[in-house]
């Protein structure tokens, strides 16, 4: 089942950063809809008060004249590739990017692999997206793998943990997959007694086969709702952190999918947002999806 949106809002500039985030909208456009770059530029503040010989100081027009410029000269790199209008715009990267998504079907940003830390100190374009886009959000890392021009099926993993944020996940992955793409439902446990290794054991067992039931049971219900073959999409489970389980499961992915800005559906999982977690520094091209999506 594809579904097909008007068009994927890409944040672009031609920088390396970029360059990840273009490809990748690029080759999923018969998913998404042809790309739109969005360029935001800011006045820097060293060019306040500099003049051109005449004496006038350099204006808005002529900042925005420049970067329209790059951004044609950035596309033309690409070649003859079908786009939305592209749109060139001043101010803060972050909100612009989200603005302009609002009448998308997909935003999508690249990552530069900062760590949570460094990313809190120098400001997240792509985690302000997560944090903020009312539509689904992509980050695509730099040298992340085949996010252009390949050919054969997709690995698609699917963060599930029997919460509403994981079942719009499910709900969009399965939504927006070709043919032959392999989507795998994975849902990780961990035990959270104290008491000795008898009842941690005892646990253990018992949050096992939660993790079972509750990919089990995403998988059939979203995939009757949407008339899916329930048998396309694999199921897994994992002992360990979310967080974790989850990048070791995508390491050979091409997506993965999770729900945004949820707390977990089962109570063994950790409080905190996986989402955000995956976002600072993803292995591969990461889809956030909000729930109302």
């Amino acid at each position: 089942m594809t579904v097909s949106a008007p068009f994927a809002v890409v944040g672009f500039d031609g920088s390396e950063g970029s360059l990840p985030a273009m490809r990748w909208a690029v080759a999923h456009a018969d998913l998404f809809g042809p790309p739109r770059p969005v360029m935001v530029w800011r006045y820097p503040a060293a060019l306040w008060g500099t003049t051109f010989a005449g004496g006038e100081t350099i204006g808005v027009d002529v900042m925005q004249e420049g970067a329209e410029a790059a951004l044609a000269e950035a596309l033309a790199e690409f070649g003859d590739i079908e786009t939305a209008e592209p749109v060139v715009v001043q101010g803060d990267p972050a909100v612009r990017l989200v603005n302009e998504a609002g009448g998308a079907g997909l935003l999508v940003v690249g990552s530069r692999g900062y760590g949570a830390l460094r990313s809190r100190l120098l400001g997240s374009v792509g985690v302000y997206c997560v944090d903020h886009s009312t539509v689904p959000v992509v980050i695509v890392p730099h040298g992340a793998g085949r996010v252009e021009g390949f050919d054969g099926p997709r690995r698609v993993v699917v963060g599930i943990d029997g919460s509403d944020n994981a079942d719009a996940a499910l709900r969009w992955a399965l939504g927006h997959v070709r043919a032959d793409d392999e989507v795998v439902a994975v849902a990780a446990w961990h035990p959270t007694a104290t008491l000795g290794y008898e009842s941690i054991d005892a646990e253990a067992e018992l949050l096992e086969q939660a993790a079972t039931e509750a990919v089990d049971e995403a998988v059939h219900r979203i995939a009757g709702e949407l008339g899916v073959d329930a048998g396309r999409v694999r199921r897994e489970h994992e002992r360990g952190d979310p967080r974790t389980v989850l990048r070791r499961r995508a390491d050979d992915a091409d997506l993965l999918v999770v729900g945004a800005r949820g707390r977990t559906g089962l109570s063994h999982l950790l409080v905190g947002s996986t989402a955000s977690s995956l976002a600072h520094r993803p292995i591969c091209p990461v889809a956030v999806v909000p729930l109302d999506r």
